[in-house]
């Protein structure tokens, strides 16, 4: 998936870069696998996510309020400028 790694990597390495920076690279790399797990495992979340009818601020809302108080405040905040689950699709760790 070249495109999509091609859009997802600038997200990444900026993620790392701030983790890094802030010296919380293992927490925010545990919290990231814990996501992708429950992208994988959740179908509700991977159809919401996809939805064309929910609006890219509902769904970040909707992740916003899952999340609460279970990731790092960096995690939350650099995630939140993602373009949306449904772009990256998650599909790996790499």
């Amino acid at each position: 998936m070249p495109l999509l790694n091609s859009l997802a990597t600038p997200y990444a390495e900026a993620l790392l870069q701030v983790a890094e920076s802030r010296q919380e690279t293992d927490t925010v790399a545990s919290q990231a696998l814990d996501l992708l797990g429950l992208w994988h495992s959740s179908a509700q979340l991977r159809e919401a996510m996809a939805s064309p009818v929910l609006e890219p601020e509902a769904k970040k809302a909707a992740l916003a309020a899952l999340f609460d108080g279970q990731v790092t405040h960096r995690f939350r905040t650099c995630s939140s400028c993602w373009p949306t689950a449904s772009a990256l699709r998650f599909s790996s760790c790499a």
